[in-house]
């Protein structure tokens, strides 16, 4: 059965510290060979975009595939969540907070291993929605003492720094400007929707961990050629896709720095060093890939299956198993024996209770069943109210609608 998850589903589902460890352990199993990941593709019309990341695990026998619109009008993300045995749907997972939450984790992961161990300070420029899961992320891998913050608008800065001193438990500060942020912080982190650099690499102190988060497109940096140029160590999610999207690598030197890259899979699994000494900066250039999403999705939808979380998914052909176990569970506790038909056509028998399941539509049909070892009716004669009832409650347990005997499906 098909879960539908929405982001307040999420929300509760998905704390960091779970993401983390889960996008971890999926770079390790796609370092291992256990793991396939597919660059992000994009279809673009007048004022719109489709954009589709696809990915595979061999050891939670898990496909997904995240899929979001862009246009004026907003953003809108779902995931897509398979089981790789059979190729059921699992869940459709609303996907803005896994979004943020498995972007954030990535950084946490790549701050866990290339930032310096002693590392208690935290510059962040920008204070979107990204912003907020950098914080909470870098906040679990190190014993942050201080945040500082820089945002143009400084309502918003003001209200990020209050909201996220609550929620993580460390003292953030306002600056006045990007430089008064970076200068001397330990690790920085850039999420922002900049076009052009907002981050100079005369401001980077020598042992800096850097992640920039803001860019996943090719035409856009957040990060100067001396921040990029400094950076002895650079780590990206995925080389194939920084090819197309990394922006910040991709304009400088043409796309040079690309060459010398490692990816965090390889870092994780020991196959590539990570930081050399505690005088190299080091730079994660996140972009974003599907099995960041697959990591995500498979720990919210096992959550939901476990804490009863989720509406059921149904269509005709999935859904009519479902309602037969449900209805024959509750009619054997009064009657004996049941026989059930499932149609997944429109409601043409005298004595049904129909369901409307996801645009599609099936119908139940008593054909036969006794009480005390008498005939209490057959697929020729109405179902008595009583019996009418009990099955429409079972069906609206699923959440479903019935329909009355001859109305129409819309």
């Amino acid at each position: 059965m098909t879960l539908y998850l929405t982001e307040d589903d999420v929300a509760r589902l998905l704390p960091m510290e779970a993401c983390i460890e889960a996008v971890e352990a999926v770079f390790r199993q796609w370092g291992e060979g256990r793991a396939d990941n597919r660059p992000r593709a994009r279809a673009v019309v007048r004022g719109a975009m489709l954009h589709a990341l696809a990915a595979g695990s061999e050891v939670w026998g898990r496909l997904a595939a995240k899929v979001y619109a862009t246009s004026r009008g907003g953003a809108r993300f779902v995931v897509l969540l398979f089981d790789a045995t059979d190729s059921s749907l699992l869940a459709v997972i609303e996907g803005d907070r896994l979004g943020q939450t498995r972007t954030g984790a990535a950084s946490g992961v790549a701050s866990r291993w290339l930032a310096r161990k002693e590392a208690r300070s935290l510059a962040i420029i920008g204070t979107g929605w990204q912003a907020r899961g950098q914080a909470k992320a870098v906040a679990i891998v190190r014993r942050l003492e201080e945040i500082r913050a820089f945002g143009r608008d400084r309502d918003r800065l003001r209200e990020f720094c209050r909201d996220t001193e609550a929620a993580c438990g460390v003292k953030t500060v306002p600056c006045e400007s990007a430089e008064e942020a970076v200068r001397g912080a330990d690790i920085v982190v850039t999420a922002t929707s900049s076009a052009k650099p907002v981050l100079e690499g005369a401001w980077l102190q020598p042992g800096t961990h850097l992640n920039a988060v803001g860019s996943n497109r090719a035409d856009r940096r957040e990060l100067d050629e001396e921040a990029v140029g400094r950076a002895g160590l650079i780590v990206v999610d995925s080389i194939d896709q920084a090819r197309l999207e990394a922006g910040d690598l991709l304009a400088v030197g043409g796309g040079a720095p690309i060459e010398r890259a490692t990816e965090l899979k390889d870092v994780v699994v020991g196959a590539k060093p990570g930081r050399r000494d505690d005088h190299e900066i080091t730079l994660f250039k996140s972009i974003g890939v599907g099995l960041e999403d697959l990591a995500a999705a498979s720990l919210v939808y096992d959550r939901a299956i476990a804490q009863g979380v989720g509406r059921p998914l149904l269509s005709a052909a999935t859904g009519a198993s479902t309602v037969r176990e449900r209805i024959e569970a509750i009619l054997r506790e009064r009657f004996a024996p049941v026989h059930l038909e499932i149609h997944d056509d429109s409601a043409r028998h005298a004595g049904h209770a129909g369901a409307a399941a996801g645009g599609g539509h099936f119908e139940v049909v008593v054909v036969s069943a006794a009480f005390e070892g008498k005939p209490l009716l057959d697929r020729h004669r109405m179902v008595n109210d009583a019996l009418r009832e009990m099955i429409g409650r079972e069906i609206h347990a699923l959440g479903l609608r019935t329909l009355a005997p001859g109305e129409p499906v819309r």
